[in-house]
């Protein structure tokens, strides 16, 4: 995301535009009943965070008016991908829209923090967020994506918790940036502020080797 960042900071420098460092990709279904949708808090509450206010966010509520905003976005920032996207997966049934989405020439395969209930995740939707995590866990290079789960007695404690993550995701991208693919896994595994956060959510899977400690 070094690249992109320098995109962002430059185009902003010539054209006037605001100094974003970041990008945030949201996506959460408009066809979603109200008591689904926590998107819109999340944002909300992430906006409240020091990371927020050098972070372009763009959201979306379907697959069709993702890929013209990705498309826009990526048109004004000479084809940078996302640093971070959060999905909610509740009532999304379409795999092959989610690989389309998570296809790296897309979003630019950014980790991910996906949230649903567990009562309406699909299935092969759920098994595909979770490959990616496991993918990822292996990488060994900071916090790979993650899934938290929420049911409805916890639902009001979404907004500000995945805001919180979000804000360390960026934080973890960042010090990915900084020490480079040649850094010792021991290191990111101590310093990554994702990793600290997630180890504080019972409630998310991010993959199995960071469960213990």
């Amino acid at each position: 995301m070094n690249n992109s960042r320098n995109v962002f900071e430059e185009k902003a420098g010539k054209q006037g535009r605001p100094c974003f460092k970041d990008a945030l990709f949201v996506f959460e279904s408009e066809e979603l009943p109200d008591d689904l949708k926590v998107c819109g808090e999340i944002v909300s509450e992430f906006r409240k965070t020091p990371e927020a206010q050098a972070t372009c966010i763009v959201m979306a509520h379907s697959v069709e008016k993702s890929a013209m905003k990705i498309d826009e976005f990526k048109n004004q920032n000479c084809g940078s991908g996302f640093t971070l996207a959060i999905f909610n997966l509740n009532l999304f049934d379409g795999l092959d829209e989610l690989k389309f989405l998570m296809q790296k020439k897309v979003l630019g395969d950014p980790r991910t923090i996906f949230i649903g209930s567990m009562r309406h995740m699909a299935g092969p939707v759920y098994a595909e967020a979770r490959s990616k995590i496991i993918r990822e866990d292996e990488l060994r290079m900071g916090a790979p994506s993650c899934i938290d789960s929420y049911g409805v007695s916890t639902r009001a404690d979404v907004p500000a918790r995945i805001s919180r993550l979000a804000a360390a995701y960026l934080r973890d991208s960042e010090e990915r940036t900084k020490v480079g693919k040649q850094a010792s896994t021991l290191y990111l595994q101590r310093t990554s502020p994702a990793i600290e956060a997630l180890h504080k959510i019972p409630t998310a899977f991010y993959g199995n080797r960071l469960k213990t400690r």
